[in-house]
């Protein structure tokens, strides 16, 4: 269910879904929002799985509109606070991150790939067109490696250092 801001608000979309369906489907809840993101844990109680939508995710994050160009500069996929953010819902997800797919253009951009792996996503819902692109990006990357980058990325002071190790 995309956009959903409150668990009671998915408890009850979820009771209509399961209401008409003759069948059991996995029914997750889209994160788009800060507040969302960061009650996570109390999501893994009613939804089977979670999606953090990035692009509406920074929209929120950044205060700048997406749709307009001018804003464009604000939402900055490289500024370490978003990093650090995520970091924040890895860890918060805990035993639960399978449970937990990162959506969006953020793991198409170069370099990113193996710094989300390092934190700790192992799921991901991208443009089909980009997933063997990602699948040998996977394939190259040192685990360690990347968990140090991701250490270095959260811990960046500002964009421009992070384009650097990136």
């Amino acid at each position: 269910m995309p956009y959903v801001t409150q668990l009671e608000e998915f408890q009850g979309w979820r009771d209509i879904i399961e209401r008409y369906l003759r069948r059991t489907v996995a029914i997750g809840a889209m994160l788009e929002s800060p507040a969302a993101v960061l009650a996570m844990p109390h999501w893994f109680e009613y939804a089977d799985f979670v999606a953090i939508g990035c692009n509406d995710l920074m929209q929120c994050l950044f205060a700048a509109d997406r749709d307009l160009f001018e804003m464009r500069s604000y939402l900055d996929a490289y500024a370490p606070e978003l990093y650090r953010f995520l970091q924040q819902a890895v860890d918060d997800a805990g035993k639960n991150i399978d449970k937990v797919q990162l959506c969006g253009l953020l793991p198409q951009l170069p370099g990113v790939l193996p710094v989300l792996l390092g934190m700790g996503f192992r799921v991901f819902s991208v443009a089909p067109v980009m997933i063997p692109y990602l699948a040998a990006t996977m394939k190259e990357i040192d685990l360690a490696l990347a968990q140090a980058r991701a250490r270095q990325v959260c811990a960046a002071k500002d964009s421009k250092a992070v384009r650097e190790l990136l």
